[in-house]
Formats: C-alpha cells, sequence, structure tokens
C-alpha cells in the first residue's frame, strides 16, 4: 500500500464507523478509480447510498466488503 493510500484510509478510520464517504474518497480508500466505484460497485455488490444528488459509501460497509474479498 502506498504512503498515500496509508493516509486516505487513516483519515477515513479516524471517522466514526457509521461515517459516509463520497465516491473519492471510497475509491481512494479502496485504491481503485472512481471510474470503477461508480461502474463496479453494483456489480460487485458493494452498498451504495443515495443524498440528494450525492452517491455516499458507508465506511463500515466499505470494510466488510474488503474482508470479503480475502483469498485464502
Amino acid at each position: 500500500m502506498s504512503a498515500k493510500n496509508a493516509d486516505a484510509r487513516e483519515r477515513v478510520v479516524r471517522s466514526s464507523a457509521n461515517h459516509f464517504v463520497g465516491v473519492a474518497e471510497a475509491a481512494e480508500y479502496l485504491d481503485v478509480s472512481e471510474r470503477w466505484m461508480y461502474r463496479e460497485s453494483v456489480r460487485y455488490g458493494i452498498p451504495r447510498y443515495r443524498f440528494g444528488r450525492a452517491l455516499k459509501f458507508s465506511v463500515s460497509d466499505l470494510d466488510a466488503w474488503a474482508r470479503q474479498q480475502r483469498i485464502g
């Protein structure tokens, strides 16, 4: 994990577990592109929330999804 990604995770983790983040922060947190978040989050079953026009992701949902992706 790069230092930039570690910093992003640390920033998000400092927040409460029920904290919501936008697409850019979620993408940085998972080390994927923003385009991937828009396109593939539905395909891979990452829960998404809409607040008005803003697409958001729960940090606890991102963590749970990441744990499910473990290989071995």
